[in-house]
């Protein structure tokens, strides 16, 4: 629920859970927020490059890999532009609709952003208005490499 960045859950049952924090109560309902969900676009620090669905698998649900902090990148054709550590930049949503999500980033160095959205073959990426290549990355999203500075990105369904 973290990488899906559920901020909120409703129960009928009390929850006692150190990330969850209760936030409202209404009659039976309580609401609690997730201190620990993920935005939707973030940078990570270290990628993990895997062959096959049952790896991506693997490494998701194991407790020691950090997933705000690590990516996991299935079936890359040239791991020559990936690179041991990243840069941890600022990345927010600036334009969000059904068919074009637009994110500003600004990086000390190379970055790999992940979008918490759906992998889908027919969307594509722009760094600064130049296409680039998105990563299936942690089973079912999207990722990019981006370099120092300041970008502006544009994902977009090539459907619309």
């Amino acid at each position: 629920t973290d990488l899906l960045g559920v901020k909120y859950v409703l129960s009928l049952e009390d929850i006692r859970n150190a990330k969850l924090k209760e936030v409202f109560t209404d009659g039976q309902v309580k609401v609690y927020e997730n201190k620990l969900a993920m935005p939707r676009a973030f940078f990570v620090n270290t990628t993990l490059l895997v062959n096959s669905k049952q790896q991506a698998i693997n490494a998701l649900f194991n407790p020691n890999f950090a997933l705000s902090k690590r990516a996991i990148i299935e079936n890359v054709q040239d791991s020559s532009v990936f690179q041991t550590n990243w840069s941890l930049g600022d990345a927010q949503v600036t334009d969000y609709q059904d068919n074009k999500v637009t994110i500003l980033t600004n990086n000390t160095g190379s970055g790999f952003l992940v979008l918490t959205d759906s992998y889908y073959y027919n969307w594509h990426a722009t760094v600064d208005g130049k296409e680039t290549l998105i990563y299936l990355t942690d089973y079912n999203f999207r990722g990019i490499i981006t370099s120092k500075g300041k970008h502006t990105i544009v994902f977009y369904d090539t459907m619309f």
